[in-house]
């Protein structure tokens, strides 16, 4: 079930990333029966950019997006959730879904992009 699309009117001021492509159609299905739109996004920054990440909900924000819902979205800083991760390109690496990661709305590839803006914030402490 693709995911993504052009035209969606979802706008929390920073651009949405994921690395979970697969979504079950039943599980939308359910949780757009239910009204279920909550959407947890990890807030990170690389340098001068922010993302935020779709942690847990891709179900409910696909389901928000076919029923032109607003999604709810939970916002959490990475800061707030690392008490055991301290490296941000680590930690990206160990939520990896099944995908690269990529933006939610365009479905484009910026994994490599996401390295490249890290390496540079690196090498200029």
């Amino acid at each position: 079930m693709a995911h993504h699309n052009k035209e969606m009117k979802i706008d929390i001021g920073i651009q949405l990333i994921s690395s979970q492509r697969y979504l079950d159609e039943a599980t939308v299905l359910t949780k757009r029966h239910n009204k279920q739109y909550k959407v947890c996004v990890v807030l990170i920054e690389i340098g001068n950019k922010s993302f935020g990440v779709i942690l847990d909900g891709h179900h409910s924000l696909k389901a928000a997006i076919l029923d032109n819902a607003e999604p709810d979205f939970e916002i959490l800083d990475w800061f707030m959730i690392t008490d055991q991760y301290y490296d941000l390109e680590e930690w990206l690496m160990d939520y990896k879904v099944d995908s690269e990661y990529y933006d939610y709305l365009t479905g484009k590839n910026i994994e490599s992009y996401l390295k490249e803006l890290y390496q540079k914030y690196c090498d200029s402490e």
